[in-house]
């Protein structure tokens, strides 16, 4: 989820970071929500936080760190 909060118009992204908290045990198959929404960007980077929600709390978070290759962001400045 976290990365498409980041990657608008779904340009291509690529994952350079990702550290992940587990608050509580999550059982396989369980039903479960997750989020995912923009912290911040500059140039090229942008960092996404991610949330999974079950059982009536929040199970785990995350932070990500998304790259958007040189080629794509050479290319987008190009166009404007």
């Amino acid at each position: 989820p976290g990365y498409f909060a980041v990657a608008t118009h779904g340009r291509p992204m690529l994952l350079g970071t990702l550290t992940l908290r587990m608050l509580a045990p999550l059982a396989a198959g369980r039903d479960c929500l997750v989020l995912g929404w923009s912290i911040d960007g500059e140039g090229r980077r942008w960092r996404a936080g991610t949330a999974l929600y079950a059982d009536g709390g929040c199970v785990a978070v995350a932070l990500a760190t998304w790259i958007e290759p040189r080629s794509v962001a050479s290319t987008q400045r190009e166009a404007r």
